[in-house]
Order: C-alpha cells, then structure tokens, then sequence
C-alpha cells in the first residue's frame, strides 16, 4: 500500500479500536457500536480481512473502469481533490480551528466561500461522470484501444529494422503526434 492508504486504513482500525499492535487479543479500550462488534474478532485476523476487502475493492473499481481513459480520471481528480484544497477546505479548516474568535459576519463569508467551493467540486464532478457516461466507446469491464495516445506497442514498437515507414512508427509518431489522431486500432 502506498503511505497514504495505510494511514488511512490505519485511522479507520483506530477508530474501530483495532490497535496496531495487538496481535491475537484486542486490548483497546474504545467504545462505540462498531468497536464493540469488532473487539471479538482478533486484530490480525481484522486487519487482514479488512486490508483485502479494500483491496479487492480496487481491483474491482479498476477493472470496472479499465475502458475509460486517463482523462477522465485526471478531470475526477482534479475535481475532488484540487478544488477542495483550493476552494472550500482552506475555509472549513480555519472555521474549525478559529470558529469561536471570529465575528459573525466573516463566519458568513468564510461559510459562503466553502459553500461556493462545494458547488464548483460537485459540478466539476457531475459534469465529468456525465461525460464518463456519454463517453460512446466505453463500456464497464471492457478495455478499448487508446483513445488518449496510450496503447501499448510493446516489442514491436523497438524492431530492428525500425523506420519511417513501419507501421508502429506510422501510427504512433505520424497519426498520434504529426496528424492528432488517436492511436490504436
């Protein structure tokens, strides 16, 4: 897992009382409904349930969107996480951290800019997944050939005998770059 993913899934087992360093016996003592029900489980057992449930979760979510193309991802992304650090967690954390000092007043700016902020992440979102839909050559679970500039060429791609008039040089080099076409099929 990439660090950030195990904090997270680390942050998640705190919260459930599944402490990082019990192994066969959960000696934690936090409460809550959830706690309560994992705490008959053994944490090695737990963890590793839990950490293969997210995993397959993954796989499945990659393999579901095998077909639909980089830029998709990118604009999602960008959507979710680069609007949110920019235009409405900025003003939720200062809200959170000095709420009580503040005037009413800049309370209703700094809630109307989150406000503002949440629109622009849900509409960059809804517009993105409404183009992932209308995209007419995806399908879920189905791998097309690229459509951004991304097929695999392979061993073919560096033959010996490599040259202007090959066929992997012709697609990829005169289509892709010189013409502005899509490589692939």
């Amino acid at each position: 897992f990439p660090l950030p993913q195990v904090v997270l899934l680390l942050q998640v087992e705190l919260a459930l009382g599944v402490l990082p360093t019990d192994w066969m016996v959960n000696r934690s003592t936090v409460q809550g409904k959830w706690a309560q029900k994992v705490r008959g489980i053994p944490p090695v057992v737990f963890r590793l349930a839990f950490r293969t449930c997210y995993l397959l979760a993954m796989l499945f979510l990659a393999e579901l969107l095998i077909g639909a193309g980089l830029a998709i991802f990118v604009n999602i992304a960008g959507s979710l996480g680069l609007t949110a650090t920019t235009y409405w967690l900025p003003y939720i954390f200062y809200l959170k951290g000095h709420g009580d000092k503040l005037p009413w007043s800049k309370k209703l700016l700094y809630l109307v800019n989150a406000l503002g902020g949440l629109f622009i992440t849900m509409s960059g979102l809804y517009f993105n997944i409404k183009d992932l839909v209308q995209s007419k050559d995806f399908e879920f679970f189905h791998e097309t050939t690229c459509k951004e500039g991304a097929y695999f060429w392979g061993n073919h791609m560096w033959e010996s005998n490599l040259d202007n008039s090959t066929n992997a040089y012709q697609t990829l080099v005169v289509d892709c770059c010189q013409k502005g076409e899509t490589c692939g099929d």
